[in-house]
């Protein structure tokens, strides 16, 4: 799924949900449903691409997604997750929906998040 996303996705969108997704895109499209979840999230993210980016986001983004800022920085990590929260959550929901048919990892990290939502309650 990386390869394919960074071939449909192009621009900081696309950059973007690799930095905060790689670890889930790991597995191949082998199956109809996969297909089509892909599919819808792929033009779910599309839908976005005219969102817009600071220069201090962009910068971000692409040092992050080329790997020249390897290192973590919480002052960075905020601002990226503060443009996500404020762009993406709408969609958050739908997403992760996609996500959960799309990776099997994804999947269990999302039941554990869900169940730990319950404890709380």
């Amino acid at each position: 799924m990386k390869k394919q996303l960074n071939r449909v996705l192009l621009g900081n969108i696309g950059k973007l949900f690799a930095i905060y997704y790689s670890n889930f895109l790991n597995e191949p499209i082998d199956t109809k449903e996969k297909e089509e979840a892909w599919s819808k999230l792929v033009r779910l993210l599309d839908s976005l691409e005219e969102m817009y980016y600071t220069e201090e986001v962009r910068e971000i983004i692409n040092k992050r997604y080329s790997k020249l800022d390897i290192r973590k920085s919480k002052e960075k990590d905020k601002i990226l997750q503060q443009f996500m929260l404020k762009n993406f959550t709408p969609i958050f929901q739908d997403i992760e929906k996609h996500l959960c048919i799309l990776s099997s990892r994804f999947k269990k990290f999302d039941a554990i998040l869900n169940s730990e939502g319950d404890i709380d309650k």
